[in-house]
C-alpha cells in the first residue's frame, strides 16, 4: 500500500513540475510582454501630445483601442497641468519668482473639453505638462499564478502598469 501511495504522490509532483510550472512561467512572461506593449503605447500617446500640442479624441480612442487589444481592461488616468503665467514678483502664496502657476485638469475635464470642441481637439501651449497613468483592472493568469505560488494575501497587485509624462514643447495652434 505504501508503494502505491508514493507512486501517486510522485505522479502528482511530476505533473506539477512538467505542466503547471511552465504554464505559470509562460503566463508571467505574457504579462511582462504586455506591460512593455502598454508602456510603449503610453509613451507614444504622451510624446505625440507633447510634440504636437494637441489632444484629439481620435488619438485618445486609438490609444484605448491599443490597450484593449492586449486582452486586458485598464484604468487610464490623464492629468493636464496648464501653465497659467509667470509671476514677476513673489506673491502671497509663496510662489518663487519666475516659477509657473499651474491649473490641473483630470480625465473627465479633459474629455469634456475635447468633446465640447467643434473639431474634437484640445489645444495646449508650450510649458503645459501632460501625464498619463495606466493600470490593469483585471486579474491576469500570471497574477493569479504569482499569487498562488507566493501565497499573497489581500488586495491584488497590479502587474501591468505604465506611466508617462512630459512638458509640451509645441503650441497646438
Amino acid at each position: 500500500m505504501g508503494d502505491s501511495t508514493m507512486t501517486v504522490i510522485a505522479i502528482i509532483i511530476a505533473v506539477v513540475i512538467m505542466v503547471v510550472l511552465p504554464l505559470g512561467y509562460y503566463a508571467t512572461n505574457v504579462d511582462e510582454k504586455t506591460k512593455m506593449e502598454v508602456q510603449t503605447a503610453t509613451d507614444e500617446f504622451v510624446n505625440n501630445v507633447k510634440t504636437t500640442g494637441v489632444i484629439t479624441l481620435d488619438d485618445y480612442n486609438n490609444f484605448l483601442s491599443t490597450l484593449t487589444a492586449t486582452g486586458n481592461s485598464y484604468n487610464v488616468d490623464m492629468m493636464l497641468q496648464i501653465a497659467e503665467g509667470n509671476p514677476s514678483k513673489k506673491e502671497q502664496t509663496s510662489v518663487a519668482i519666475g516659477s509657473n502657476i499651474y491649473q490641473t485638469e483630470y480625465n473627465s475635464q479633459i474629455i469634456e473639453s475635447i468633446e465640447a470642441s467643434p473639431n474634437k481637439r484640445r489645444y495646449l501651449k508650450t510649458g503645459d505638462i501632460f501625464s498619463v497613468t495606466v493600470e490593469n483592472t483585471n486579474n491576469t493568469i500570471g497574477q493569479q499564478f504569482k499569487r498562488f505560488v507566493n501565497k499573497l494575501k489581500g488586495e491584488s497587485e497590479k502587474i501591468i502598469t505604465a506611466e508617462a509624462q512630459g512638458l509640451v514643447t509645441s503650441s497646438g495652434r
